[in-house]
């Protein structure tokens, strides 16, 4: 075996061991992991000792909020949803109408002070010259019967006198805890709030349940341990700090924090907050296993290099040795030819002499050394032709009458050819050697393959000229178009399957082109044509 290629199989051979080694290093590992994950009270750990070495952004009750102080119901869950089921449903049929006609109503009947105010707000709304009275934020109730604040329901109006930041900034304190992250970019919060505006309401409903801890994509929270009782209801202390400055903390570890996702299995659930197992993490402390595989991978693809090389290089020696037999060929069928040649010039001085039958004969071989001349000297400029040149190398000249051209090369082959009587003739500049073998090479395959008659049709187009031959087979395009692939022949074929090959690239180093059509077949040359002289 050659020495490169063993070597090449050697590299592939320990490239497969490497990685073999690895995988099954870097599965060990993983199931190791895997089968003995951190119990609860590790995970806790990690989250404890986060704590004692980072500043939170804020630590904060509940208990201390703003809307604590004005009215609970502002920091109650249940105090976000309408309340007319509250009223008689005459007193909302009041309020409605109110709304629709403009108009109040005497408000003497009604002893409950949220709806007076619906009244009043209601009011405001149908009328602008309506002045509400200037307590009127600030006073209690909060919250209208609809279950939004006042403060949220002023905002949402649009009107200029709302809409300012300073507006909403001094009654913030007026609005539910649930409106906040809604208005979060619209005012200057307090500490509090601002954290409160930076959650969801669904996460501002766990701090209030009182959660261990609260995941968001801005901010985690974590419970402290002691509790402030406020009435009934006690609220737990919470640390804030920023995702950024967590999720950093655990890129130490090989676990992450996320939502409750569906599908995956958590290793520990706190709140809203899932512990899972950075699987990219694992991988990431078992670097020297990966270092094992992108070593095996590098002697694989090093092997596998070294063997295409070495079975180019091996395919390149076997084309040259070709190419000097070819050469050696060429060269010593020169010899006979040129003593044939001779021969041949010796008869034709004899030529007057000869029996009529003979003198046939002479001129069809003087004929054939030509045409065999002409084979040779083609086979030479291919065989010698420099690298940067392409092998084929044409001699172009002026043909006046193509349909003359086409008649001879048809003399030459088969008188039974016939030429279409509605031809026309066309001048064109091509290698006449090289188009005689193309027009020869479909006649030859027309009458091998082809059915009798066969019409030969020179036209002129507006473009073009073109050569076209026409047998009466009904083959089928596609079998006629893998037809002019190389070495595509039938069985029943003495021939190599490249005279059609052989044409269409004759035609493109042309600038022609060949086509091919069915039932009829015809195959036809494309040449552009020039003016006749």
């Amino acid at each position: 075996m050659i020495p490169i290629m063993r070597l090449g199989m050697i590299l592939c051979v320990l490239a497969l061991l490497v990685l073999g080694v690895s995988s099954y290093f870097q599965e060990r590992h993983w199931q190791q992991v895997a089968l003995s994950p951190a119990t609860p009270a590790e995970l806790k750990q990690v989250r404890r000792d986060f704590r004692s070495s980072n500043t939170p952004l804020v630590r904060f009750s509940l208990a201390n909020l703003p809307q604590i102080y004005l009215d609970p119901i502002l920091a109650n869950p249940e105090g976000i949803e309408p309340r007319f089921h509250m009223f008689e449903p005459w007193m909302i049929k009041k309020l409605r109408e109110t709304r629709e006609n403009c108009s109040m109503p005497a408000l003497s009947p009604f002893a409950d002070v949220t709806l007076i105010k619906a009244f009043y707000w209601e009011m405001f709304l149908c009328d602008e010259k309506f002045v509400l009275p200037s307590s009127f934020f600030q006073t209690s109730p909060f919250i209208h019967p609809s279950g939004q604040s006042y403060a949220y329901l002023a905002w949402e109006t649009g009107r200029k006198m709302f809409r300012s930041r300073a507006w909403l900034t001094e009654h913030r304190n007026h609005l539910h805890i649930l409106e906040l992250p809604s208005l979060r970019d619209h005012a200057d919060w307090h500490p509090i709030q601002g954290i409160l505006a930076n959650l969801d309401k669904s996460d501002i409903e766990l701090l209030i349940e009182g959660v261990l801890a609260v995941w968001n994509p801005n901010v985690v929270l974590f419970q402290e341990d002691s509790e402030f009782p406020l009435s009934s209801r006690s609220f737990f202390r919470y640390e804030a700090y920023a995702r950024e400055q967590w999720d950093w903390y655990l890129n130490k570890s090989v676990f992450k924090t996320g939502p409750i996702t569906e599908g995956l299995e958590p290793l520990l659930i706190e709140g809203n907050m899932a512990w899972y197992l950075d699987k990219s993490r694992v991988h990431k402390f078992s670097g020297n296993y990966r270092f094992g595989a992108m070593l095996g991978i590098l002697f694989l693809g090093l092997g596998l290099t070294l063997m295409a090389l070495e079975a180019i290089r091996h395919r390149l020696k076997e084309q040259e040795e070709r190419l000097f037999v070819l050469q050696t060929l060429t060269h010593e069928l020169r010899t006979p030819a040129t003593a044939l040649k001779l021969h041949l010039e010796n008869m034709r001085t004899k030529y007057d002499s000869l029996p009529e039958d003979a003198q046939a004969d002479l001129l069809h071989l003087l004929e054939a050394n030509s045409r065999l001349a002409r084979v040779l000297e083609a086979s030479t400029q291919y065989l010698t032709a420099d690298k940067g040149e392409g092998p084929l190398r044409l001699n172009a000249q002026k043909i006046e009458s193509m349909l003359g051209f086409v008649e001879e090369v048809i003399a030459d082959i088969d008188s039974g050819i016939q030429i279409s009587s509605d031809s026309s003739d066309f001048a064109a500049e091509a290698d006449i050697y090289w188009l005689g073998i193309c027009i020869g090479n479909l006649l030859e395959n027309a009458l091998r393959h082809g059915k009798l008659p066969i019409l030969v049709k020179v036209s002129k187009m507006e473009n073009e000229g073109v050569i076209e031959v026409c047998d009466q087979g009904q083959v089928d395009l596609k079998t006629l178009q893998n037809g002019i692939r190389a070495f595509s022949r039938r069985k029943d074929s003495e021939g190599l399957g490249l005279g059609l090959s052989l044409v269409d690239k004759i035609m493109v180093a042309m600038r022609g082109k060949l086509k091919v059509l069915a039932h009829p077949t015809r195959f036809s040359l494309h040449l552009p044509y020039c003016k006749r002289s």
